[in-house]
């Protein structure tokens, strides 16, 4: 994007810098160049190329003079990154902390077959909306956890020694799951799924702990270390995670 000209120099070294303009850090290379050149890179930044001569001061109003054009450009970028995003999500789906493949095989009977050894799920039909690439992972994450469920919950009943009347599986905007004491009724959250399984088997454990001790007071902690000690570690890796919605 040519702007101004200048006679010709003998080459310097290149310079870069940082600049705030408006809500956006502009990386700055000033070189032997004749012209002022801007593009917004694919993650939004803006870069700037210009000639050694050139001042801060000149730098803002090149960009005060082409905010309009930055501003198409950075709604193209996440346009572009939001289509990348949604085409990453129907090709490939995170379950037990490994990212899975997905392939469409239509001659498979079930909705969905999952090759563990090769990491691959195989689904009969492409799916390219959001709406149902959301739905296809909940549905892949419910079975996973389904099956873990019916495999360490008598365990750990037997271990703690209480009893569960109900367990469910349910899409929660705010926790990783819930017990209702009274009723002896706990819930997983489905997006466990997504994370290694020491993340379902603390949720599953601190769940089963509250039937114990309902607050989460000293014992309550002194029960969790003693059924899980290493539960603090899966406890972090949920804490750095954003639940869907």
């Amino acid at each position: 994007m040519p702007f101004f000209r200048f006679p010709k120099k003998r080459n310097q070294a290149h310079r870069k810098s940082a600049l705030r303009w408006q809500s956006h850090e502009v990386q700055i290379t000033r070189k032997t160049m004749k012209s002022i050149r801007l593009r917004v890179r694919d993650n939004g930044e803006l870069a700037l190329s210009c000639p050694h001569g050139i001042t801060d001061h000149e730098i803002i109003r090149f960009l005060d003079a082409r905010s309009g054009w930055v501003e198409q450009q950075l709604q193209r970028v996440m346009a572009a990154n939001h289509s990348k995003a949604e085409q990453n999500n129907a090709r490939q789906v995170s379950l037990w902390g490994k990212a899975f493949c997905i392939e469409v095989r239509p001659a498979i009977k079930t909705p969905f077959e999952i090759d563990q050894q090769n990491a691959t799920i195989f689904i009969r039909t492409p799916i390219q909306h959001q709406q149902e690439i959301a739905l296809l992972h909940q549905k892949i994450w419910r079975g996973a956890l389904q099956k873990y469920m019916e495999q360490a919950l008598p365990r750990w009943q037997d271990k703690m020694g209480v009893h569960t009347k109900f367990s469910g599986i349910r899409n929660m905007k705010t926790k990783w799951g819930s017990c209702n004491v009274t009723r002896h009724r706990i819930w997983l959250n489905v997006q466990l799924a997504q994370y290694p399984r020491s993340c379902a088997e603390m949720v599953l454990v601190h769940e089963l702990v509250h039937l114990l001790e309902a607050s989460h007071n000293k014992r309550f902690y002194q029960l969790m270390d003693h059924f899980l000690p290493d539960w603090r570690h899966a406890d972090q890796i949920l804490k750095t995670q954003v639940m869907s919605v």
